[in-house]
Formats: structure tokens, sequence, C-alpha cells
């Protein structure tokens, strides 16, 4: 828990400074900032679906555990 909480401040971090970032390169190049911007957002989705891949696999795992969890209990009984 303590270690997703401080993968959100950075997180949070990064955003920020890619914030300020993009708001001077605007001023300096436009269209080198615009790439790079997209090439974040790109990065930014794929990492997104990886991470929802992982939380689908991990409910799985947790269901299937249930599962054998309650077989086993309903067995004792």
């Amino acid at each position: 828990m303590q270690a997703a909480a401080e993968a959100r401040k950075w997180e949070s971090r990064f955003y920020e400074l890619l914030g300020v970032l993009v708001v001077f390169g605007l001023a300096i190049s436009p269209k080198l900032t615009l790439a790079i911007a997209g090439i974040v957002l790109v990065i930014d989705i794929v990492r997104g679906k990886l991470q929802d891949r992982r939380t689908m696999r991990w409910l799985e795992d947790e269901r299937q555990r249930a599962e054998r969890q309650q077989q086993e209990d309903d067995g004792s009984t």
C-alpha cells in the first residue's frame, strides 16, 4: 500500500514537470514539443493498458483462489 502511494506521488510529480516543460517548450519550439507530448501520450496509453491487463490477471487469480478456498471449506464440513 505504501509503495502504491509513493508511486502515485512520483507520477504526480512527473506530470507536473511534464506540464511545465510543455508550456515552455511550446514557446520555444512548438513542433518538437507537440511531437514529444504525442510520444509521452502513447507511452502513457500503453502503460495504462498493461496495468489494466495486470489488474485483470490479479482479479482472475483472486477469484480462482476464492473458489479453491470455498471448495476446501465445503469439503471439510
